[in-house]
């Protein structure tokens, strides 16, 4: 592809308007977004009505709302929730939630395909309410199963379902909830509507996509070259870097690889720690991008080290990327790997070596 066309290109894809980046969650931040345990663990503290959230029971009859199902308010008064409750075959059942007249079971399914026992899971719930109580039976999912799934008696729920009608009840709540609370449970309404959004990807990205494919995997592949020949560079420079253990000298571990900054800068890592004793460790990252190198001394708990790198006679300024850190060489792309390498081992041997601390130096002895 000529760098003509590949201008051409990025400039039709420039014009086509984006949808505002959504913040993310905490559950998302945490990684946990897509996880049933966890969904579930957070119902749990939810549905029970005594907990300190003083939402009374504005879940659990959003919920049984949402299954075709009432609860009176006595029925709130004291309400018991298991996780993980076992049956006779030593399968679980995600949630049983009993209050003076009912005994609810819930399944919870957030992407898993719905495989378990439900007769079994049901049979479990029924011996439970027994004569003197009604079972409620109740299959949560972000999407409803197909009509291949025999449910044995379940009531399929959309979460979507229940959501609409907690969100309509959590109004009238606000003035007596605990607003903590109330901020999860808004956190984990916002997950989970995230995952059920079938393509948040404008038409018009796919329609673009569509039309220039072919030129879109010319580029993907000159890309992957690029990145291929990048991963070269940064390998074979980090095999001039020395960091042999010295009884005078900091230990230091390295060469590591990190790739994360790929997706979002097309640069390539090779980092080093040198452990502290008594201290957060100090690092060295080396970066290679199709602009250049970049080499960057920091502390790991992000505290300033612009007064130790001074007092080494290293120069640095604040990094771009990471504002903590600092930016202390930079080369061209096609530079002379010995020249990068020496800059690379002078910042690496400067911050091994140990100093007296200086009196109101922030970053203490190192």
């Amino acid at each position: 592809m000529d760098p003509n066309g590949v201008s051409g290109l990025l400039d039709e894809f420039g014009r086509i308007p984006r949808l505002p980046q959504a913040e993310q969650t905490i559950l998302e931040i945490a990684g946990y977004a897509h996880y049933e345990k966890v969904a579930s663990n957070i119902l749990a503290f939810f549905l029970r009505a005594q907990n300190n959230h003083n939402l009374e029971g504005i879940v659990l009859e959003s919920l049984l709302a949402a299954a075709g199902k009432t609860v009176s308010e006595s029925d709130l008064d004291d309400v018991n929730v298991e996780r993980e409750v076992c049956t006779e075959s030593r399968k679980f059942v995600d949630l049983i939630v009993e209050t003076s007249s009912l005994v609810i079971g819930v399944e919870n399914k957030i992407f898993a395909q719905v495989y378990n026992d439900l007769g079994e899971y049901a049979k479990l719930v029924r011996d439970k309410a027994g004569a003197n109580k009604d079972p409620v039976l109740i299959l949560l999912a972000v999407r409803k199963p197909g009509a291949a799934v025999e449910l044995k008696g379940f009531q399929p729920v959309a979460y979507s379902e229940f959501f609409d009608r907690l969100l309509l009840a959590i109004g009238p709540a606000l003035p007596t909830a605990n607003a903590r609370y109330v901020s999860y449970l808004l956190d984990f309404v916002r997950t989970v509507q995230r995952l059920d959004r079938r393509s948040e990807m404008p038409t018009a990205v796919r329609e673009f996509i569509s039309k220039n494919a072919e030129r879109l995997a010319e580029l993907q592949g000159q890309m992957q070259e690029l990145q291929r020949e990048m991963s070269g560079m940064v390998w074979n420079l980090s095999q001039l870097v020395r960091v042999d253990s010295h009884p005078s000298l900091y230990d230091a571990i390295g060469p590591r690889g990190h790739g994360g900054e790929w997706t979002q800068r097309f640069a390539l890592c090779r980092y080093w720690d040198i452990k502290v004793p008594s201290e957060s460790n100090l690092a060295v990252d080396v970066y290679i991008t199709p602009s250049g190198w970049r080499v960057v001394g920091f502390r790991r708990n992000g505290s300033d080290i612009s007064n130790l790198l001074a007092a080494k006679g290293i120069p640095s300024t604040p990094d771009e990327w990471y504002p903590y850190r600092r930016l202390c060489y930079t080369f061209l792309y096609d530079a002379d790997l010995g020249e990068v390498a020496e800059k690379v081992q002078t910042l690496i041997d400067a911050l091994r070596c140990s100093r007296e601390p200086e009196r109101g130096d922030s970053v203490g002895a190192t």
